[in-house]
Parts: structure tokens; sequence; C-alpha cells
């Protein structure tokens, strides 16, 4: 038994990787940061972000100026993500595996697809920290044209966002389906492309990578009632904003805003309650101004989160588990793999209990969003 498991997991683990690569979306057009390193749950990555900077004037002199300093800044990304999940193996479809290089249970295609499922969905919601937002909540883009593409773009580069044709678009069907009967993005003679006819692939279009994703989060504001700033007010370059509400219906993380008299767009990162009807809010970005007390804010209504974003807005982070050796102790086979493309590891561990035999998949990961400026919230 134990030659069989050392000659088959490998080919388990490379397989797997393989389906895995074309199940995840977000992961592929993050900013990701894959390491060899094993790594632990509850590990800290820092991902650095440049400082910004600002030019002067040339003045000619006898002593040299003061050098800038200019220290990059950091976003802890924690991996506190530890998922795994489990399938079971015949003899005969351990028999398969060993002898067909492209054999692979549909139950371990099922344990892929959990796992697949779990860390797109975790990124997602991650994702929903993105502050801007474009078009109007509750309204599917693209139903009438391709003017949600636009304004997102447009907005993305009044925020400075890079390019270097990596920014995306990501629909969820019902967006992709308008889309898709769109004339500007399906008729061959405007487009130049059969692949929206044939394949019903958006491609790229208006500078933008298009993709479809059934897991397009949808979020459910937690803000009810009337809103504003709360005693003592706000202050610019804070990231924490006293409010209070007429209701219950206190803001939840995701939530959207706006402030009277400052057109920034703000995104609740947490709430703490402080009493039945107030909470301190962590936002971001940092506020621009400085609102009183009494000053009104405004909630978008629930929406669906359509992503538009350059890599650069959102990290991921992803590390081989280290072997525990007390798992080793007890007889547990362990192999961990890594994608040579994408770079995401999976770990694969047998263990034999009350005469049978455990397959498990798990994944050790973490992600944030590092530049909420290189992204936008396309409404739907």
């Amino acid at each position: 038994m134990s030659n069989v498991l050392t000659s088959i997991m490998p080919k388990i683990l490379a397989r797997a990787l393989l389906v895995l690569r074309g199940k995840l979306v977000m992961p592929r057009l993050a900013n990701s940061d894959y390491a060899a390193d094993a790594a632990k749950k509850g590990q800290v990555i820092n991902v650095q972000i440049p400082a910004s900077q600002t030019a002067s004037d040339v003045t000619p002199s006898n002593t040299k100026p003061a050098l800038s300093s200019h220290t990059p800044l950091t976003v802890p990304i924690p991996l506190d993500q530890w998922k795994m999940t489990d399938f079971n193996l015949t003899d005969n479809e351990m028999q398969q595996i060993d002898m067909n290089d492209a054999y692979l249970p549909m139950q371990t295609y099922s344990a892929i697809d959990a796992i697949a499922t779990v860390i797109n969905s975790y990124l997602f919601q991650q994702a929903l920290q993105i502050p801007n937002w474009s078009g109007t909540a509750g309204t599917t883009p693209f139903a009438t044209d391709a003017s949600a593409a636009i304004t997102g773009r447009k907005k993305l580069v009044q925020q400075k966002a890079p390019d270097e044709g990596k920014r995306n678009l990501v629909l969820d069907p019902n967006a992709e389906a308008n889309a898709l009967a769109l004339a500007v993005f399906a008729n061959f003679e405007q487009t130049g492309d059969q692949a929206v006819k044939i394949e019903g692939a958006l491609g790229r279009k208006y500078g933008l990578n298009f993709y479809v994703d059934q897991q397009v989060p949808v979020h459910t504001l937690g803000a009810t009632g009337t809103v504003t700033v709360d005693t003592g007010g706000g202050t610019a370059g804070n990231t924490t904003l006293p409010v209070t509400a007429t209701s219950l219906g206190q803001p939840t993380a995701g939530d959207h805003f706006t402030i009277a008299g400052d057109t920034t767009q703000y995104v609740v990162v947490s709430a703490t309650t402080v009493a039945s009807n107030k909470s301190t809010l962590t936002i971001s970005p940092a506020l621009a101004t400085s609102p009183v007390s009494t000053t009104a804010i405004t909630f978008l209504a629930s929406f669906t989160a359509n992503l538009l974003f350059h890599p650069r807005a959102l990290a991921f982070a992803m590390r081989p588990l280290a072997e525990s050796t007390q798992d080793l102790a007890f007889g547990s086979k362990i192999l961990a793999m890594q994608d040579p493309l994408t770079g995401i590891t999976l770990r694969l561990e047998v263990t034999r209990v009350h005469k049978a035999v455990v397959w498990e998949f798990d994944a050790l990961y973490g992600g944030n969003v590092v530049d909420g400026q290189s992204g936008v919230i396309v409404l739907g």
C-alpha cells in the first residue's frame, strides 16, 4: 500500500492543480504573492506599496538639500484561511490513476471544486473593501449599452490606476448575459471577432479583459434609517468615523457611502457598536474632510459587486503548509505541490483511520485590498 501511495500521490496533486487552475478566476487576476516557504496558519505576509511622492523645483545652491524620506507602506496579509476537503478512492480508481496519465476520479473533481469555490468566494468578499463605485445599485449593467464599462474605465483613469493591459472586469452572469446581447460586443462588423457569437466569450474590449463568475457577490446593506455623523464629528486623515442611526440597522462591513459636502466614496471596513444606535466605523479611504456632527451620510442600496480592477488593487498570498511532525508520527503521508504557472499550492494528506484510508486536500492562504484606488465596483 505504501508503494502505491508514493506512486499516485504526486499524480493526484499534479492533476488536481491543473483542474484548480482552470476553476479559479479571482486568484489568477489578483496581485499574487506565492512562495515555496512552508508556513502555518496565523503567519502574516507584508505586501509593500509605494509611498506617494511630489515633484519640487530645483534651486541651484552650494548646499546639498536634505534627502527626502520615502518609506514604502505595507499592508499585512494574514494567512488566516486554512481550508480542507476530503474524498474517497477505490482500489480500482487508484490503479486507474497510476496507469492513465489523464485520469482523475469524479469525487476528486468534486473535492477540488469545493476548495476552488471557497478560495474564490473569499477573495470576492475581500474585494468588497474597494471603496469606489460606478453605476446604479440594483440595476444590472449593460442592459442597453456599454456605458458601464466606459464609465468604470473613466473612473480608473481618474484615480490614476495602472494599466499595462491588466485591467479586468469580472461580471456576474446577469451582467454578462446583457453584454452578450449588445451589438458592440457581439456583431462581427463592429468587433472583428467571432468569439462572442461562437464561444460566448466577451474577450477584451475598451482596454478591459472581461470575465464572468457566478460567485460575484451580492452585498446586502446593513445601515437602515437616517445615518449621520455622531457627536465629535470626524477628522480629515482619520480612518474612523462615529455615526448614529435612527433605527437599529447599523452599518456593516461592505456598506458604501458618501458624506454630505464630500465627493469622496467610502466603504465600511468594520463597525463597532457603541450603543443601540451608535457605531464607530473603520473606513477606507481616510476622511478627505472633517465632517461635523449631524452631517448626513448617504449609503448605497444593496448591490451586486461586479469588479473592475488592476491586479495591484487586490493581493492574494498562498503558502504550502508546514508538515506537522505529530502527523508524521501517526503514519500520515503528506505531500505539497505548487503549480508552476499560477503558484497555487495544494497539500494532500493520506491517513489510515479505523480500517479506512482518508484522503484530504488542504490549502493555506490570505488576501486583502492593498490599493483601493486601483479598483471600481461596477454596481448591479
